[in-house]
């Protein structure tokens, strides 16, 4: 459902009533699946190169993550990319015929789809800052492998079966292969994807970064890079441990990076037929697929949990901050509405002591004008601080019908979500308040947008959530459980993280003309009912937010 004309033009691609011009359908389709198929290309050419003069030795897939990621990223577009690479690999490159070519394809399509599927199921946040993110991405990298199994059992036994080796050792081969190719390859690309705010943490510490890094590659190398690299083995150790080091010292996505160099560098030299394992090539992987699970696990779960301990640790304070921030307003406020019901009252006698012909009577009116602006002013502290004046809440209100209501008061480009696709919930809440908090919500997503025709949508619907949840939901007070959550995403520029941090505290604004007091009124709701804010976000690809209102209120 749309309000005007204008939302139709500004959403022309969902509801696919215009044309999609073609310079947007090269950059949506084409793009992309070019890319991908490139990609994909390069890293099956990498490693012949590397392995020769040796033959291509199965230690890692990479192209299994490549497409994975390139999926996640870009959708449908990457997963033709992905079948095309694959087909060419097989076809052109390989020699084998053009069906088996498009039976392997589809196998590695559908299983980056797979992947891509699973990680967009479970909530992948891309930022591998939790251990909820830790999870998805070795879920994904167990779950996806196993489409791809049948693929390609079926073609090799199309093409002469397995010749002389078990089914289950090649299809273990297989697996192992793809699997670890989805642990690393995916956090890497992560990393590449927001390498400009990941680069910002790196201020002053370069050269412990550049220290550890290299040690990474020599210590690898001589642990692995050498014909008689046993004698250095236990060296891989202490390589694992300066990966471990780097996940301590660095944030999640430099962690990536430091693994990615880590496995490189063994699957150069085991491509090569230099590794420090006593034993023939083929029995040789599974001790080193265990010893890159092993690395990949330990690194990512620790570099998750420093992640978490730091952001509750800012949450706490954040908190504080803004209790501290509510109790000033509150005092503030209080104390100027006194002074201004003395000025108020002092007003109203003198309009009756005066004759409208007496020289100063006009001023009054000017006067009493100030004194309403000051008390809406006051009001707004006061919402801010969780004290504000309140409408009976008793009878329970319809949240979609208030979110419509503040919506039309707004205007402008705005595209409704599919609101309810069952029965609306009724819950306890002053409307007037709720309608203020999406009525400034929807209006700084309009004015945030980057475009003359604003894209933003609001939806309502019902979510439940668990304690591992609300990490990212302020404040720490809200309770794991069924919520009611209003939805308003823009496609704005977004927001920095300092900007993230102080976008609801008293008058403070980016925009020209403003006085920061917009949102008083979200930040009122939420200390009021015990409701919850969650802020996604990210400069130069818009911002969502969700009112999350708890089912069973608290009044």
């Amino acid at each position: 459902m749309l309000l005007d004309s204008h939302s139709k033009k500004a959403f022309n691609v969902i509801d696919g009533s215009h044309s999609v011009p073609l310079s947007r359908w090269v950059l949506d389709w084409l793009t992309p699946l070019l890319l991908t198929a490139l990609l994909y290309l390069f890293a099956f050419l990498a490693e012949r190169i590397l392995s020769a003069p040796f033959p291509t030795r199965g230690t890692i897939w990479w192209s299994s993550g490549i497409a994975l990621a390139m999926a996640y990223f870009f959708g449908r577009p990457a997963l033709l990319g992905v079948f095309v690479g694959e087909w060419l690999v097989t076809s052109a490159f390989l020699g084998r015929p053009v069906w088996l070519g498009a039976i392997t394809g589809i196998g590695n399509t559908v299983e980056a789809g797979l992947g891509s599927w699973v990680l967009y199921r479970c909530g992948f946040s891309q930022r591998m800052g939790s251990l909820r993110d830790v999870r998805n991405l070795f879920a994904a990298s167990a779950i996806a492998p196993t489409i791809m199994l049948v693929f390609q059992a079926g073609a090799t036994w199309l093409n002469g079966g397995f010749r002389g080796r078990s089914m289950v050792q090649d299809m273990a081969g297989w697996y192992a292969n793809d699997a670890m190719a989805i642990v690393y390859v995916l956090p890497f690309a992560c990393a590449v994807r927001h390498a400009g705010e990941m680069t910002k943490k790196w201020v002053g510490r370069y050269m412990e970064l550049l220290f550890q890094l290299l040690s990474i590659v020599l210590v690898t190398l001589l642990a692995f890079g050498t014909p008689n690299g046993f004698l250095f083995s236990g060296l891989s150790a202490l390589a694992f441990a300066i990966v471990v080091w780097t996940s301590l010292r660095f944030d999640p996505w430099t962690t990536s990076i430091a693994l990615m160099i880590y496995a490189l560098v063994i699957t150069c030299c085991m491509v090569r037929n230099l590794d420090p394992f006593p034993h023939d090539a083929e029995n040789a992987f599974p001790h080193l697929h265990l010893l890159l699970l092993v690395a990949a696990v330990m690194a990512h779960l620790l570099s998750a949990v420093v992640a978490e301990r730091e952001k509750a640790y800012q949450r706490i304070q954040q908190s504080a901050h803004w209790e501290l921030v509510g109790l000033l307003s509150s005092g503030i406020a209080h104390q100027m509405n006194n002074q201004l019901t003395v000025v108020l009252g002092t007003t109203e006698m003198a309009r009756n002591i005066m004759t409208p012909a007496s020289p100063a009577y006009p001023v009054l009116d000017p006067l009493a004008q100030a004194v309403d602006k000051m008390s809406q002013l006051v009001d707004s502290l006061l919402a801010y601080s969780g004290r504000g004046k309140l409408l009976s809440s008793e009878v329970s209100i319809d949240v979609a019908e208030i979110v419509r209501e503040a919506v039309y008061e707004n205007g402008g480009a705005v595209q409704f979500g599919d609101l309810w696709k069952k029965e609306p919930v009724r819950i306890k809440v002053d409307p007037t308040l709720l309608r203020l908090a999406v009525r400034n919500l929807v209006q700084n997503a309009i004015e945030s947008s980057k475009e003359k025709v604003s894209q933003v949508v609001v939806q309502v619907y019902e979510v439940e959530l668990a304690f591992d949840e609300l990490g990212d939901v302020w404040p720490l007070g809200c309770l794991p459980g069924k919520y009611i959550a209003v939805h308003v995403a823009d496609n704005g520029d977004g927001m920095s993280p300092d900007v993230k941090a102080q976008m609801f505290e008293p008058f403070f604004t980016t925009k020209f003309l403003g006085r920061g007091l917009g949102l008083a009124s979200v930040v009122g709701l939420v200390r009021q009912y015990g409701a919850g804010v969650r802020v996604q976000t990210e400069q130069g690809a818009g911002t969502k937010v969700e009112l999350l209102l708890p089912k069973n209120s608290l009044k």
